[in-house]
């Protein structure tokens, strides 16, 4: 059992979800960021443990479509540069297949562990789990 408290980012531009990933992730220190500028600022103030993606965030600020892939990028930037620990998850959680393949392009041949997890906002201690070590045998 982990007794570290997972600190997790979340890059969804739905408030539903980041609620529905907080209440099935007791326990757990979430950051909401529902632009690539959020995320970005808040990948640079902190350590997060697993980091979070939907792909497609709606129409930004100035009015242009906006997906997640400048974070991703960022975050591969973040992760060659050693700024970023290889120890870090990332979890794709859009629903968009298309979208979902070109996020985890960004983390292939890298030592993060990348997931795909579709609907994972309904998933119960999540989190948790991905944060738990991989059994071994002897």
């Amino acid at each position: 059992m982990t007794t570290h408290t997972p600190i997790v980012l979340i890059l969804d531009d739905d408030p539903t979800r980041h609620a529905q990933f907080i209440q099935n992730n007791p326990g757990c220190d979430i950051r909401s960021a529902y632009t690539v500028t959020e995320a970005t600022a808040l990948v640079y103030d902190q350590y997060f443990d697993i980091i979070c993606f939907d792909h497609d965030l709606g129409m930004s600020s100035t009015g242009e479509y906006e997906t997640s892939i400048p974070f991703a990028k960022t975050v591969r930037e973040l992760i060659d540069s050693g700024a970023l620990l290889d120890s870090t998850l990332m979890l794709v959680h859009t629903s968009n297949p298309v979208g979902a393949q070109n996020i985890m392009s960004y983390f292939a041949r890298t030592l993060v562990h990348t997931f795909k997890v579709p609907w994972a906002w309904t998933r119960k201690s999540l989190f948790r789990m991905m944060m738990e070590p991989e059994p071994t045998y002897e």
